[in-house]
């Protein structure tokens, strides 16, 4: 191979890598990835994640804990246990199987609201294609009976000669 030749092999591929890097191909790339690869329900949810935590914290620190400090007279997100030198933080623990408990709660009720409809239509459509399947078997039925009527009634009279 001659270097005029390698020299245009490496300018033709330096010129394809720029082109491929320039914004309107990243661009391009990212819409094709997030196409195949459904990244939008992605990010969705990951937001949709973020703001139910958010919201299950302030619902947590600012109505379920001062109920629960009004009912029992201490901050219940305080209480620990001493076990020789370590201090075991049971509030904060049990602080936080509530609130995943109230995230687990709130998503289910969320995709319970949004699935349900889901959910409806497909019993619909499922019921709907049993009775199809249902007239469709009657209907093969008849339509055999009847054959089999004219059947009979060719065997009764013979055809003329």
């Amino acid at each position: 191979m001659s270097t005029n030749s390698i020299n245009e092999k490496v300018q033709e591929t330096v010129k394809k890598v720029s082109q491929s890097l320039s914004p309107r191909a990243l661009w391009d790339q990212f819409v094709d990835l997030s196409i195949e690869y459904n990244i939008m329900t992605f990010l969705i949810g990951t937001v949709m994640g973020l703001a139910v935590t958010n919201f299950v914290k302030a619902l947590n620190k600012d109505i379920i804990t001062p109920l629960l400090l009004a009912a029992f007279g201490k901050n219940w997100q305080d209480y620990y246990w001493t076990i020789g030198r370590a201090k075991i933080d049971v509030g904060s623990f049990v602080n936080a199987i509530v609130q995943i408990g109230l995230i687990v709660l709130i998503i289910m009720l969320l995709l319970s609201t949004v699935f349900s409809h889901d959910v409806k239509s497909k019993r619909e459509a499922k019921l709907n294609k049993k009775l199809t399947e249902e007239e469709d078997r009657v209907r093969h039925q008849e339509m055999i009976n009847t054959l089999k009527a004219i059947e009979q009634n060719t065997q009764k009279f013979p055809p003329p000669p």
